[in-house]
């Protein structure tokens, strides 16, 4: 079988991506292409480089295509995506949402039945009030009980369920200024770790960021790298929290993290902070809007054989 790529010929601008699931420097060169980006101009994402999507690497392209279209306000055409990426996003119900662009070349959209991976994952949501979240959690508990029945896990399902409430309820109360709720998206799938589980959640918005927010409120001084502002939220020393949907903070996060064998990515503005073995923060030459995150959480130790 041959996959033919096609030249998109008729858009205004043609993104080619490189591997989205790396957040780590990589998509720099895709940062400024959309910053130079302008109201009426056409655009193109070519996934031509891409054989495989995990949770972050089909959030970055969801935040890619929304900020694309904030700027352009004109619809993104997706191009040059192999069959198995399509039925995955299809899953994912990626192809939903209205400033998705449908290439008529993309011949297994709407062909996804479900399947037994789908049982594995919970497709992209878009969330807009702490009700949302709410729901949104609940129906993940769910999931996670039917994941794992084992009672030794149940920690590990609180965990993930608490992780969850404080990415999303993040999402909704600070991808905004002031008083107003903003919006987020969030993605999960299951997966194993040396026949342990895994779950790798995914939560972004293109927002303000957590520069920005932080810095509305406490007027602290603007010149500090992104990368130090994300250390701060993570320390607990600047609360992003201000509303009544208040959880364990971002500090929780990152103490359940390092507690259990498991790695979590930040990424806001210029700024990325990944937090593993050892806490690695970078500041890169591009920034993009709002505050992506990743987390990949394990059982802790004694569970991974």
């Amino acid at each position: 079988m041959f996959f033919f790529f096609k030249s998109p010929n008729s858009a205004d601008k043609c993104i080619v991506l490189p591997n989205i699931n790396n957040w780590f420097g990589l998509l720099d060169n895709s940062y400024a292409e959309i910053n130079n980006l302008y109201s009426g101009q056409r655009v193109t994402m070519d996934l031509r480089n891409i054989n495989f999507l995990r949770p972050e690497g089909v959030l970055m392209l969801l935040m890619f295509t929304l900020e694309i279209y904030r700027k352009t306000n004109q619809k993104v055409t997706i191009v040059n995506v192999i069959r198995i990426l399509q039925t995955y996003l299809d899953r994912l119900g990626f192809f939903k949402f209205e400033h998705i662009n449908i290439d008529k070349n993309l011949l297994w959209i709407g062909n996804a039945n479900p399947n037994p991976d789908s049982k594995a994952l919970l497709p992209i949501t878009k969330l807009t009030s702490p009700e949302d979240v709410v729901l949104h959690s609940i129906r993940f508990r769910e999931l996670l009980l039917s994941w794992y029945g084992n009672p030794e896990l149940h920690s590990y399902c609180r965990y993930a369920y608490n992780i969850m409430s404080e990415l999303c309820g993040n999402g909704v109360d600070h991808s905004q200024l002031g008083e107003q709720t903003g919006e987020c998206f969030c993605i999960v799938q299951k997966y194993k770790y040396k026949d342990a589980p895994e779950i790798r959640l995914a939560v972004g918005d293109i927002g303000v960021g957590i520069k920005a927010h932080l810095t509305g409120i406490f007027g602290i001084n603007r010149f500090q790298a992104d990368s130090t502002w994300i250390q701060r939220a993570l320390s607990g020393v600047s609360s992003r929290r201000t509303g009544s949907s208040g959880g364990m903070g971002l500090q929780g996060v990152k103490a359940i993290t390092q507690d259990n064998n498991s790695s979590f990515v930040l990424r806001s503005g210029k700024g990325l902070v990944h937090i593993g073995k050892n806490e690695v923060a970078i500041d890169y030459g591009q920034p993009f809007a709002g505050t992506q995150a990743v987390i990949n959480l394990r059982p802790g130790l004694k569970y991974i054989c």
